[in-house]
């Protein structure tokens, strides 16, 4: 989901046309930007601030200078995120509470959900969070679950991302 909301974000700011035309010439350069996003995500450490950079493919710039005559640049000017997002070359740089914001569906789902599993019997009483899995890795994850619940030990291990393959692998040796 916050893959999705960067993308919607680039789509606002360029519009859906030339999105549209840059994901049907570049399919590439959207697929390769979308992973970067998942990593970038992961690793971004203090929300706290700032802006955070973003590698952008240069052929959606190309694409929206040759539908639009002009430069993203001005494009961010005349939207709701001037001053809050800047366009440097290849590089996009987001207002790190836009960036929270991003999050904000899917972290808001995951609280959600973690809350009506809550009020079953099988788990009223649970003190103790373990945060594995790839989107564990996620500072902003992390801050909510936290935050949502605090009177939870919530325990994230060093690389919650690899913890259960580990776990299995160990398993597996053991079995």
């Amino acid at each position: 989901m916050v893959k999705e909301g960067f993308l919607e974000l680039l789509r606002n700011i360029t519009g859906d046309t030339v999105y549209q035309k840059w994901i049907d010439e570049y399919a590439d350069d959207q697929i390769e930007l979308q992973r970067y996003i998942e990593v970038k995500l992961r690793s971004i450490k203090d929300y706290r601030g700032g802006f955070e950079t973003f590698k952008v493919p240069c052929t959606l710039d190309e694409v929206f200078r040759e539908m639009s005559h002009e430069k993203i640049e001005q494009a961010i000017e005349r939207s709701q995120y001037n001053g809050r997002i800047k366009w440097f070359s290849d590089r996009l740089r987001i207002d790190s509470e836009i960036v929270k914001n991003l999050s904000k569906p899917c972290t808001d789902r995951i609280v959600g959900h973690v809350q009506h599993l809550l009020k079953e019997p099988e788990v009223q009483g649970t003190s103790i969070f373990l945060m594995v899995g790839r989107f564990s890795e996620s500072p902003i994850v992390q801050e909510t679950i936290i935050k949502a619940f605090p009177t939870v030990n919530v325990i994230i291990p060093e690389d919650p991302g690899t913890v259960v393959l580990k776990g299995a692998v160990i398993y597996g040796h053991q079995h």
